[in-house]
């Protein structure tokens, strides 16, 4: 996962609508008009939140805070949908943090990635865009493309855009592909001190070739992604802070 430039920040805070340009290995960013409107795709129990009527939580409790370690836990439901979840301390600033996280560049393999990003503006987030996905795939050295849709709503939840002090998204598939049969998450930020940010990251997927421990290894990767200019800096091995994960029925 490569890192890209992330919003620009203003007063602590987020400028929306202001992506810094990308490098030449992320320039497949795109943006078009505020889509229609498009009825989420059931999963094994239907949408896993609706904007139109607001939330104020993430999709499922957050882990135990442990300040010294990443705390990560993973498993398979009854229903057979795989789940990952971690809760960490990054050494950001939660403007910062949030800038990075507001750009999906920084969440994706932007290497056989493309994105179409569309942003609706509505009063009560921070941001509500959907986000078109196309992965360039291949089987039995046949190429392919895989779509799908992804629906984000951030909202601040306490403080102000420019000065945010918790923070949460949550996200779901809305169209697209078969072989996701269902996924949401949530993201959720909270300011811990002026440098530093406790963020907790939830995922739920029902999809092909894709499995619990996978889901955990996406967020370990944006956990490094956003770290690794501070370990580079301090000499140190972006794992290091990361516990052996335990795996947990839930």
């Amino acid at each position: 996962m490569r890192r890209v430039p992330a919003l620009a920040l203003v007063a602590g805070g987020v400028a929306l609508g202001s992506l810094a340009p990308a490098p030449a290995h992320a320039q497949h960013v795109e943006r078009a008009p505020p889509p229609g409107d498009v009825a989420p795709q059931l999963g094994p129990s239907g949408p896993c939140f609706d904007p139109g009527a607001g939330f104020d939580a993430p999709l499922r409790p957050p882990l135990a805070l442990r300040e010294d370690v990443d705390h990560s836990e993973y498993g398979t439901r009854p229903d057979g949908v795989d789940w990952a979840a971690t809760r960490a301390v990054v050494d950001l600033p939660i403007g910062t943090l949030l800038a990075k996280l507001l750009d999906p560049r920084n969440l994706k393999a932007m290497e056989k990635t493309k994105l179409v990003i569309r942003d609706r503006e509505h009063p009560d987030y921070l941001a509500l865009r959907r986000v078109d996905v196309t992965v360039r795939a291949k089987a039995l050295f046949v190429g392919f493309d895989i779509e799908w849709t992804e629906e984000w709503a951030w909202k601040v939840l306490a403080g102000t855009p420019r000065e945010p002090r918790r923070v949460l998204a949550n996200y779901q598939k809305v169209a697209g592909t078969g072989h996701i049969r269902h996924q949401c998450g949530s993201y959720l930020l909270q300011r811990l001190d002026e440098g530093r940010t406790d963020l907790f990251l939830y995922e739920e997927i029902d999809a092909k070739r894709r499995s619990a421990k996978d889901t955990r290894n996406m967020h370990r990767g944006i956990l490094r992604n956003i770290r690794e200019d501070l370990y580079q800096s301090a000499g140190a091995d972006a794992d290091e802070r990361v516990e052996l994960l335990q795996v947990t029925a839930w």
